[in-house]
């Protein structure tokens, strides 16, 4: 089980993919540009993820992707289903609750991850909205319930 828990929205991708798919929205170089910022914020602080947890769509994956690689945990990657957009939030509670290690990123999508991080750090009500490349800093409070404590939040124009 993890100590703390990162959540991060994807990084900003292609306002649509050729032949409109909406999982197959790639990273473009502003995206690029904020995994790199993240990836070292993340070095800095010294918060390498013992997993990284991913939505399967291709933004979601290019962005944990680009972020494990210059943490230097590029073989800690997942992709889960469960981070895909539209899924149900009890399942979303239930695969951070379970993640292994003493730190672990999710990798996701909007509104999904906001809804987990106000549930996570309070009744559900009170909304925080993530940009695209913000990452959450959590410590875990218990699992069961899940409740966690917000002990940061970045925002990428914090780091330009």
């Amino acid at each position: 089980m993890s100590d703390r828990l990162l959540i991060m929205r994807h990084a900003t991708a292609e306002d649509v993919a050729p032949g409109g798919d909406d999982a197959a929205r790639a990273l473009v170089a502003r995206g690029v540009t904020q995994c790199s910022a993240v990836g070292a914020w993340l070095r800095r602080r010294d918060l390498i993820p013992a997993l990284v947890l991913h939505s399967p769509y291709r933004r979601a994956r290019e962005t944990a992707q680009q972020v494990a690689e210059l943490c230097g945990v590029a073989g800690r990657l997942r992709a889960d289903a469960r981070l895909a957009p539209g899924g149900p939030l009890s399942q979303l509670l239930a695969l951070v609750a379970d993640a292994p290690g003493p730190l672990a990123l999710v990798v996701g999508h909007e509104p999904q991850l906001s809804a987990l991080l106000a549930r996570l750090i309070g009744d559900g009500t009170a909304m925080i909205g993530l940009r695209k490349g913000a990452v959450a800093e959590l410590q875990w409070l218990e699992r069961q319930p899940p409740r966690a404590e917000l002990s940061g939040l970045l925002r990428p124009g914090d780091l330009s």
